[in-house]
């Protein structure tokens, strides 16, 4: 959690910045962002409007991610869920399952990494 709490971005980024990072790497790669660090991974899913049936699909991205990039087996993974709504309810089944949350508050991005674990 050390490294990604030393990311600038994650604390200070607009919701316009990070909706924007998301949008383009829909184009490029379809469901999630990957953003590497160091010895770290970040694999975060955008949606719309999520639903606790995207915890599971963001679950298995991780397993996905390893098993296409095994040069990164050795990287810690870490999982996110970004959304524009976000019911509470799912926010804490995701920070019970150690998946970041990154939601819009007003015109800022909040991230949520209580609880984030390494998959």
């Amino acid at each position: 959690m050390s490294e990604i709490n030393n990311i600038p971005e994650y604390r200070k980024a607009t919701f316009e910045d990070v909706w924007a990072a998301l949008l383009e790497s829909d184009r490029q790669r379809k469901e999630n962002e990957r953003i590497l660090t160091g010895k770290s991974v970040a694999i975060i899913e955008s949606k719309y409007k999520a639903h606790g049936n995207d915890i599971p699909k963001v679950i298995n991205k991780a397993k996905t991610f390893k098993a296409n990039y095994p040069e990164y087996s050795k990287h810690n993974i870490y999982l996110g869920l970004a959304s524009m709504v976000f019911y509470s309810e799912l926010e804490k089944e995701c920070i019970n399952q150690g998946i970041a949350v990154i939601k819009q508050v007003g015109e800022t991005a909040v991230v949520n990494y209580t609880n984030l674990k390494t998959f």
